[in-house]
């Protein structure tokens, strides 16, 4: 399963990718490689994931107007609340 010189083979590792169904994911080791090779940069995922994220939850808020619109929202129901 190992060889001491050079690691697992490629074959192997794509068999312990599986999918939701518990099946693997790849037919062969270089279809795994083909694919690290090909995936965009980790912290690229992350920050559109992250930008996803914001849209969904915080849609209202996705240009600079809009912010600016709520945050006079905010101050003129804080202004009101001190009165």
């Amino acid at each position: 399963m190992v060889n001491s010189a050079h690691g697992w083979h490629p074959d192997l590792i794509a068999e312990m990718v599986l999918d939701e169904d518990g099946n693997p994911y790849f037919g062969s080791g270089e279809e795994l490689a083909r694919a690290i090779v090909q995936a965009p940069p980790p912290q690229q995922v992350v920050e559109g994931l992250a930008d996803n994220l914001m849209l969904q939850r915080h849609g209202e808020l996705a240009t600079p107007e809009a912010v600016e619109a709520a945050a006079r929202r905010g101050g003129a129901q804080r202004s009101a609340a001190a009165c």
